[in-house]
């Protein structure tokens, strides 16, 4: 279970984050061969992306093991991105991936405008490359991997990031406590706007390194045909929120959260803008993705980017109650009108 609650968040930053052995769940396919109708599909799923995306989970002190991924997926990026540099984000999408970690120590109480924390005590370095010999982006392909790999695990901690702000929301307004409920959505925001930027930084490399590398590792024989990057409790968890969220928000009244569930949820359509890029940028404007081809045996002609983009309007629905988006001219809810692609996938 992530963290619900400001004040066992301040006490574990204030401790600083420790590490603690990760404890195995449960699966029905472990120990030999299970019996197809007690195997739970889902849980298979979701481990199956835990091993490849080289995640381990643990069920103690939540708080420090939280705290602990966060400090280093956001390590693992900056030094990532000072030995190979930048070629798709400009300098405020740089700003953008600390966005939801500075919000999470200001929201503990921290004061962290004299006193940086680790990742944002220096500029961003940009090392001298040279292009590649096809003109495409000029991370080679050795990196490709590693960035891929670190892209998706520092995502992953960006949604429970997110998860952490909308269980502190929950609680605070079952207490009544509407400024910290506002409060704990603006943390969920900032991380949701820094899951848009991770999306950028993952996909920072060739397209032919992806053709070439990274999607054949997402295919048979690596793991089971109709992988997807989606395929994440993580993911789920944050999904199955945004009906509690919406339920709370109707019990309080909107108008008591003032601005901070508009922001969230224009936070939330600028990560799926984002998944669409990624997508395009990788042929998803095009191709299915992976896990419809495989789901329709290769008969699948919807592109990637409009089957998640029919997502986002589902996500957007269990959170707001309104279908309406930016890709149909309808204006994302709470958002003035506007004609701005919105979607992605994988």
């Amino acid at each position: 279970m992530l963290p619900a609650n400001r004040h066992r968040l301040r006490a574990a930053i204030a401790d600083g984050p420790h590490t603690s052995a990760p404890e195995p769940l449960d699966s029905a396919t472990s120990g030999g061969r299970a019996d197809p109708a007690s195997v739970d599909y889902q849980e298979v799923d979701y481990q199956e992306h835990d091993r490849y995306f080289q995640i381990r989970r643990t069920r103690h002190t939540p708080e420090s093991a939280f705290l602990h991924a966060l400090a280093i997926a956001h390590l693992a990026v900056r030094e990532n991105v000072d030995e190979n540099g930048l070629s798709q984000l400009s300098d405020g999408y740089v700003a953008q991936l600390w966005l939801g970690l500075e919000s999470l120590y200001r929201y503990a109480g921290h004061d962290i405008d004299n006193q940086p924390i680790g990742v944002l005590d220096r500029p961003v370095q940009h090392p001298p490359r040279h292009p590649q010999s096809d003109g495409t982006d000029p991370v080679d392909s050795d990196a490709a991997a590693d960035r891929w790999l670190i892209g998706h695990q520092f995502f992953f901690t960006l949604m429970q990031g997110a998860i952490t702000g909308l269980n502190c929301f929950l609680g605070a307004s079952a207490d009544g406590d509407e400024a910290e409920a506002r409060a704990a959505l603006r943390v969920a925001t900032a991380f949701m706007r820094s899951s848009a930027a991770a999306f950028r930084f993952t996909s920072d490399f060739s397209p032919v390194d992806y053709e070439r590398l990274i999607r054949p590792a997402m295919a048979p024989p690596a793991v089971r045909a109709g992988f997807s990057g989606l395929q994440t409790r993580d993911h789920a968890h944050l999904m199955a929120l945004f009906t509690e969220v919406r339920a709370m928000r109707s019990k309080i009244g909107p108008a008591r959260l003032g601005s901070a569930f508009d922001e969230f949820v224009e936070a939330t359509v600028e990560a799926y803008e984002a998944h669409q890029l990624i997508c395009a940028r990788f042929g998803g404007d095009v191709l299915p993705s992976l896990r419809m081809a495989a789901r329709s045996a290769g008969r699948s002609t919807s592109p990637g980017v409009q089957v998640v983009r029919q997502m986002m309007r589902a996500r957007l629905f269990a959170l707001h109650g309104s279908h309406r988006d930016r890709t149909d001219g309808g204006g994302a809810p709470g958002a003035p009108e506007s004609g701005t692609p919105a979607g992605g996938d994988q």
